[in-house]
């Protein structure tokens, strides 16, 4: 988030940001920087609604997958 604060001019809010875990996004706004610091403020959206609808609806057998996607951290 530091990193994707600091390419950003003072107050301006990045496009969002999907976290490493995938559960969900982030916006960030700069606030300050300096040559030692960056000072931002940031927004987590998470993604625990439209998952557990998901999960809901696969133990109920009304959603079917046809593909395997591997976790991104697995791969080699």
């Amino acid at each position: 988030l530091a990193t994707a604060a600091a390419g950003l001019q003072k107050g301006q809010i990045s496009k969002a940001l999907k976290t490493s875990s995938g559960d969900g996004y982030y916006y960030v706004q700069l606030v300050d920087i300096n040559d030692t610091q960056v000072e931002y403020a940031y927004i987590h959206v998470p993604l625990t609604t439209f998952n557990d609808q998901l999960k809901a609806l696969e133990k109920d057998g009304k959603l079917t997958k046809y593909i395997k996607v591997d976790d991104v951290t697995t791969q080699g």
